[in-house]
């Protein structure tokens, strides 16, 4: 079966356009009251309820694995040892995890030399972005032809998960049922069929349903995201050369978001904000926030100098001492981690486009 290679949607777009489409990913939201308190229900519920009947993961084809939230500590269940972990979730439902138990977050996934992929998709809807659905769809392709382990969760390893491992079954799979169904949308049903076959508490709703066929339908527009445009020409990829010119670019910011960096500086932002002291809490989940709406506003790479000269808003978030100084060492592993991350992506982008020029 033909690999299918995501797309990056944004070829050709204006830098507003760039803007609107990366402003979700950047953006650090009030979570209410009540979507907090609805997650801890449901987590519980999903704790009580796990047996044998309703185990915390299910191996759905050889080396697919689809479930919870992963935890860690008191919580602690059996994750597979896996080579990629793709949570289907939203960064502040692991932030909450983290204050009912301990949740893996994506630095304990680097930790563990395990690649990690997180698909920002809010609970109890289909709201989720096609391209990064596909991107992960194929990095979780490249790992099983390798005969690699993939880890697919949502909270409850019920319907977001879900609908992500159906997509990939429908795309990829060999089984009977599912390869001799006559349309997408069929294929698709087939899959969520055979993954509830395995885990019988699946529940993928009418929405993740129209949005899976929905994916399947689209995904022949699309090529690798990320992918190198070799049809450019020598001069369309000297302008990309200098290190300067490609920290003022968007590329850039479309990169950043898929930083595990990037993502533990959100989870902690939405951590600060909902289990810390009010002050310290505003304060510091402030500060980044600011951070994150400097690197997508900066039009001419300012960010990137305020970033290494540690100014605001940077100075005042390592500065901030309300919480003592357990907190201010983990804030400062933060921006040290992202730094770091940061500088091995320019110096790789920058030897990668240097070696396209001097080979066309």
């Amino acid at each position: 079966m033909t690999t299918v290679r995501p797309a990056n949607p944004l070829v050709g777009a204006t830098h507003r356009q760039i803007i609107e489409h990366l402003t979700p990913f950047y953006r650090i939201d009030s979570v209410s009251f009540f979507k907090q308190a609805r997650f801890i229900i449901s987590d519980l519920f999903n704790t009580y309820m796990a047996s044998d009947k309703r185990p915390n993961f299910n191996e759905i084809i050889p080396g697919l694995f689809l479930g919870r939230l992963p935890r860690d500590g008191e919580a602690h269940f059996d994750v597979p040892v896996v080579d990629l972990v793709v949570s289907v979730i939203e960064p502040w439902e692991i932030a909450q995890g983290m204050g009912v138990g301990y949740v893996l977050e994506p630095s304990d996934w680097k930790l563990r030399n395990t690649k990690h992929i997180l698909i920002d998709m809010k609970d109890f809807s289909a709201d989720v972005d096609t391209n990064d659905v596909l991107n992960a769809i194929f990095e979780m392709k490249k790992m099983l032809d390798d005969h690699k382990k993939v880890y697919v969760h949502c909270k409850a390893g019920r319907s977001r998960s879900a609908m992500i491992c159906a997509i990939y079954l429908a795309m990829y799979s060999d089984i009977k049922e599912i390869v001799e169904a006559n349309n997408d949308e069929e294929r698709f049903n087939k899959a969520c069929d055979f993954i509830s076959g395995i885990r019988p508490h699946v529940d993928v709703d009418p929405g993740k349903i129209k949005k899976g066929q929905e994916i399947l339908r689209g995904r022949n527009n699309f090529t690798h995201f990320g992918a190198i445009d070799r049809s450019r020409s020598p001069a369309d990829e000297k302008h990309f050369v200098s290190e300067h010119d490609y920290i003022a670019s968007d590329d850039i910011k479309i990169a950043i978001k898929d930083f595990t960096s990037f993502k533990s500086m959100k989870v902690y932002a939405y951590y600060a904000q909902n289990y810390q002291k009010p002050y310290a809490t505003c304060q510091r989940t402030s500060h980044i926030r600011e951070f994150f709406d400097d690197i997508l506003k900066s039009t001419d790479g300012g960010w990137y100098n305020r970033l290494i000269n540690e100014e605001d808003p940077i100075k005042k978030l390592l500065e901030a001492d309300k919480l003592g100084q357990d907190d201010k060492n983990r804030r400062a592993k933060l921006v040290s981690d992202f730094m770091e991350e940061l500088q091995l992506h320019i110096e790789s982008k920058h030897l990668l486009r240097s070696r396209l020029v001097r080979s066309c």
